[in-house]
């Protein structure tokens, strides 16, 4: 698999593996399309990257961006905003963790956030891997903003 930056790959974000290995997530433009896919890749010990399962977009016809992955051990997740519409669009925001053994991401807590203004800040994973996702709400480009943080407490796979 190429360099992700050579897929059309926008605005990605960084993490690291136990192993020392990167792992990046990011939006990915397949073959020019107009709506992204959010992808995972982790650079393998041969120095190929590794495709971690499917997109994780919640909705195919929403935009991505705001990513912030976060990593520990063999604990990855990734949360991220979801935008539908150009003009005063439906936000949400999705928290997903890989689950290494069925090689799929799992979706966790559901949607945990709409609003018009609706930013991810940071993802930090605890010792048991439960993630805790800061993010910001707010109207009329944050004049009006609060920061809200939200422990999903769940266990590692």
């Amino acid at each position: 698999m190429p360099d992700p930056s050579a897929l059309g790959a926008d605005r990605a974000v960084l993490g690291i593996a136990s192993s020392g290995e990167p792992i990046v997530a990011f939006p990915e433009f397949p073959g020019g399309a107009a709506l992204p896919k959010l992808v995972v890749r982790q650079r393998t010990g041969q120095g190929n990257w590794l495709q971690l399962g499917t997109p994780l977009n919640v909705n195919a016809a929403a935009s991505v961006d705001n990513l912030s992955v976060a990593v520990s051990g063999e604990q990855i997740s990734v949360a991220w905003r979801e935008s539908v519409g150009e003009v005063d669009p439906s936000r949400s925001l999705f928290v997903k963790r890989w689950n290494p053994a069925t090689q799929t991401w799992v979706l966790l807590g559901g949607t945990l956030s709409t609003d018009r203004d609706l930013r991810v800040s940071a993802l930090a994973l605890f010792p048991d891997g439960g993630p805790l996702v800061a993010f910001s709400q707010g109207t009329d480009n944050f004049v009006d903003a609060n920061l809200r943080v939200k422990a999903l407490g769940v266990a590692k796979p």
